[in-house]
Parts: C-alpha cells; structure tokens; sequence
C-alpha cells in the first residue's frame, strides 16, 4: 500500500522502457529524469515486433516504435519525427555539398539494413518513385556494425539523425527528399494509459494521441 502510494505522487516507481531506437530511448530516460530524478527506468532495445510483443506480455510499461499499425488495446502517441540522412566516408564527394538529391544514390555501393527494417523500406520506396537503381554490396542487421563498415570505405548506408553516431573517418550529410523521415510513436496497453508512472512518462514529453 506504502509502494502505491508514493507511485502515485511519483515519489518512488520503476518504468520499464522498450525501444527500437537506443539514442531515442536514453534521450527520452535523460530528460525524464530531470523532472522526475526520485523514479527508476529500465530500457530493453529490441526489434518491432520483440517490442511490441513485450507490451503485449506486460514485460514492459512503455515502448517507442516507428509507426506501429493500429492495434487493439494499444494506446499510440506522436513521439517525434526523425530525418533520414546518409553516412558516408571521409572524402567521399557528398562530404562537398549541402543537400544530396535521391537520384544520386544511383551507381553508390549501399550498406543496407535487413530487409523489414523502415529505414530501409524509406530508401527503397523514395527511389523506387524516382525510378533511382539501388545497388545493395552488403546486408547488416545492426546499425553499430554498418557505421564501423561505412568507416571502412565499404560503402555508404543510411540512419536517422539521432542514430547518427560520429566515429572516426564518418560524415553525414543530409538528403534533399522529405520522403526520407521516420515517425516515432510512443507506446502502452489501452488499459494502463492512465496509470500515473506511465501517464507521467507521456506527458513529459507531451505527446498527441494519433489512435
């Protein structure tokens, strides 16, 4: 009783977090814990449907996905919008210039994530509309691993922004294609929308209902 009590006040309380994004999840603990440093959060990065399975399974309170579909019983939030840009190398000829059109990725070695991934499904579609020939030299399931290959003069890849990380030999440059941005959403159970940790959580970083 002395536990949900002070949950209720956010005196004391445990968050878990799960997230496909990493720097999206430690920047969402960070600026929580700035207005609530007295509550603990826990983050476990996985995949779309690891995530999403997890919230189903109660493993954790909050996930933040990209785009989820509409589901039943599940509780989806605007989080934030995020610009698609691509890694290259240093001294690659993209490093010269301020905005890459997409029919310049044409003839580019590509380091490219798993197929189902939508950084990848964004590239493939905006070229795919610009009639712009991908040609994929490697598949990585992991975005540190791809960064490592781009700064080995394997080819150029593409992330967000946020997951942008810069290592050593590492340039990104930015595209001239609106179409090259992901939604983030901010996720829980229908049913604990309104718990106070949880409803904390969504309102410091007030998000708008999108289902």
């Amino acid at each position: 009783m002395q536990f949900l009590q002070s949950a209720h006040k956010l005196k004391s309380g445990l968050i878990r977090l799960g997230s496909v994004s990493p720097p999206l999840a430690l920047e969402l603990v960070r600026n929580f814990h700035e207005t609530h440093p007295s509550l603990d959060l826990t983050i476990a990065i996985g995949s779309e449907s690891s995530t999403l399975r997890s919230l189903q399974d109660f493993d954790i309170d909050v996930g933040i996905l990209v785009e989820p579909p509409p589901t039943e019983g599940l509780h989806i939030a605007h989080y934030r919008n995020e610009r698609i840009v691509a890694v290259v190398p240093e001294g690659h000829a993209w490093t010269t210039r301020s905005l890459i059109p997409t029919s310049d990725i044409e003839g580019e070695m590509l380091i490219l994530r798993e197929p189902g991934s939508k950084t990848r499904h964004r590239v493939e579609r905006a070229c795919k509309q610009q009639n712009v020939t991908l040609t994929c030299s490697m598949e990585i399931n992991s975005r540190e691993a791809i960064l490592h290959a781009v700064s080995n003069g394997m080819g150029i890849s593409f992330v967000t922004q946020a997951e942008f990380i810069p290592l050593p030999g590492l340039v990104a440059v930015v595209m001239d294609d609106e179409q090259l941005s992901i939604n983030y959403s901010l996720c829980c159970l229908s049913v604990r929308r309104e718990r106070p940790l949880i409803k904390a959580l969504f309102d410091s970083v007030g998000t708008a209902t999108c289902l």
